[in-house]
């Protein structure tokens, strides 16, 4: 591992985040996981990775593709601190410059962020062509003592629709700060599904701008925590323009001594006549000693609305349902197995998981 990185006082004396998350806990994520190994140096090794696909393989570390064809690449760099975050002001202080894909024809790509055994950081933007259909895979791994930030851009083109499938592997051991900002043009869709593992501390915050009409967002989220890992799992959906529509949910499965919070929310503004949106999120607790949470939030400045509706539950499976369900042949591990399979299927992770052998 390199020398430590010297952090300026402009990071530090920014706050974690401007507004406590509830009267009862002030914060969901855990900051001081960060905090520790801010002053990490670079990583010298990264994850290894062993696909088993044919797709177009894009290096999130450097901009030169391997066997792909309708795509360029240039550089790119974030020109101002995304949220008024510390570790979004850590990220662009360590990250500011990466590189821009550009999609410019339909196929299947997929985007590698490995994390490694000191500080690792991506800063990426991904922008279709209009009148383009493409699916992109994000595999993010964390599996070394490290920490990992990211800086994620899209830009869906006018009537295009672009699929993300964001597969999260993270270990105990590995923080990792994700942030990604998304809009598109006029018509454009954007389905994003994210799944699998959170880390020592994920915080995965996906915020989508619909400020074209006609524009839409699907979101799907399906996320298990195990051991002592803690996620932070956030979907934010800003309606501006008129006859929009956003449907977000998202499962969940907290067991052993995790922590897991699903997180949606949908603020329709008084511009945003005539749109539709759902909000649903959902967590299973399976244990006495496991915690999740299901906050999902509806902020709406119009009374034009198509459909505005949210739902939530958080479900505990005690100890004494467990050892019924033991007398019965079904064993915990088992059951456990089923449930974060259930949610892996939902995000659409199931399969990806089990061909990079993280299922």
């Amino acid at each position: 591992m390199a020398s430590t990185w010297p952090i300026p006082p402009s990071v530090r004396e920014m706050p974690y985040q401007e507004i406590p998350d509830s009267p009862t806990e002030k914060y969901y994520t855990d900051w001081r996981k960060y905090e520790e190994k801010l002053n990490l140096g670079e990583a010298t090794s990264l994850d290894p990775i062993y696909l088993r696909t044919g797709n177009c393989v894009i290096k999130g570390n450097s901009p030169y593709t391997h066997d792909c064809t309708g795509i360029s690449t240039s550089p790119w760099k974030v020109e101002e601190i995304p949220t008024k975050e510390r570790m979004a002001a850590y990220h662009v202080y360590r990250k500011p410059a990466g590189f821009e894909i550009t999609i410019e024809q339909e196929g299947d790509y997929t985007l590698l962020l490995p994390g490694g055994n000191g500080y690792t950081g991506y800063t990426l933007k991904v922008s279709t062509e209009p009148m383009v259909k493409a699916n992109l895979t994000i595999i993010d791994t964390a599996l070394q003592h490290g920490l990992k930030t990211q800086f994620i851009e899209i830009q869906v083109g006018g009537q295009s629709q672009l699929d993300v499938t964001h597969l999260v592997a993270h270990t105990e051991n590995a923080p990792v700060y994700t942030f990604v900002k998304a809009g598109g043009g006029e018509g454009s869709r954007l389905i994003y599904r994210a799944g699998g593992r959170p880390g020592e501390m994920t915080r995965l915050r996906i915020d989508s701008l619909l400020n074209k009409p006609y524009s839409r967002v699907d979101g799907v989220l399906g996320f298990s925590s195990r051991g002592r890992s803690i996620g932070d799992i956030i979907f934010n959906v800003a309606h501006i323009a008129p006859h929009t529509v956003s449907l977000v949910s998202g499962n969940g499965v907290a067991r052993e001594e995790s922590k897991l919070t699903m997180r949606g929310t949908a603020r329709v503004s008084h511009t945003a006549g005539s749109s539709r949106t759902r909000v649903e999120m959902h967590v299973i607790i399976v244990g006495d000693k496991a915690k999740g949470r299901s906050v999902p939030m509806l902020e709406i400045y119009t009374g034009e609305v198509e459909e505005a509706s949210h739902s939530a539950s958080a479900t505990t499976i005690g100890e004494n349902i467990l050892f019924y369900a033991a007398t019965r042949g079904l064993e915990r591990g088992d059951l456990e197995l089923l449930l974060e399979r259930g949610v892996f299927e939902k995000a659409g992770v199931a399969r990806i998981m089990e061909e990079l052998g993280l299922a």
